[in-house]
């Protein structure tokens, strides 16, 4: 018999409803096309200092490398960290709350999760695939402003279907 795991992380009445997973297929998100040309400015630059460092002195032109090895982790992030993210995220749905796992290398495991009652839904179409978002995340920004940051279940071919059973469980009718 093997043990359920999610019997320490379920609240007493609470069922799983619905399990799955963002499509895994390559896509870019809003954020990399900021990162991807300041990732490869940023390289670039790095890469022009170190030519021009090493005209003195090779040795110091070394120092370099590190911008180098940033901007090409922030290349790298920008096309293809959304699609590694997704491959590593799964999603639970609950008859109270929505779950958000993901795994990823380096930074381990995290497990989220957030109500379902009182959240306000939103169903957006983004071309092809749907997000369900139902929490989100308030995150400072520069000069001591804010700005809210939209959390859901991301690229789903069976969103309208998650959607109506969050209108059910708020709805009542999942209990």
């Amino acid at each position: 018999m093997t043990d359920d795991p999610w019997k320490d992380l379920l609240d007493p009445g609470e069922r799983i409803i619905w399990q799955g997973r963002p499509d895994p297929g390559f896509g870019l998100t809003t954020e990399s096309y900021l990162m991807i040309p300041f990732g490869a400015v940023f390289t670039v630059f790095a890469l022009f200092w170190m030519a021009m460092a090493s005209m003195g002195s090779f040795i110091f032109s070394l120092f370099g490398l590190p911008f180098v090895a940033v901007g090409a982790g922030m290349l790298f992030w920008g096309v293809y960290g959304p699609t590694l993210t997704r491959r590593h995220t799964w999603y639970t749905l609950t008859n109270k709350r929505g779950f958000i796992a993901t795994d990823l290398p380096l930074q381990g495991r995290k497990l989220t999760s957030y109500p379902i009652m009182g959240a306000e839904l939103e169903l957006i179409d983004s071309g092809g695939f749907e997000t369900v978002n139902f929490a989100e995340k308030v995150t400072r920004t520069k000069k001591h402003g804010t700005s809210r940051v939209p959390i859901g279940f991301k690229r789903l071919e069976e969103s309208r279907e998650v959607y109506r059973l969050m209108r059910d469980i708020q709805r009542g009718d999942i209990e």
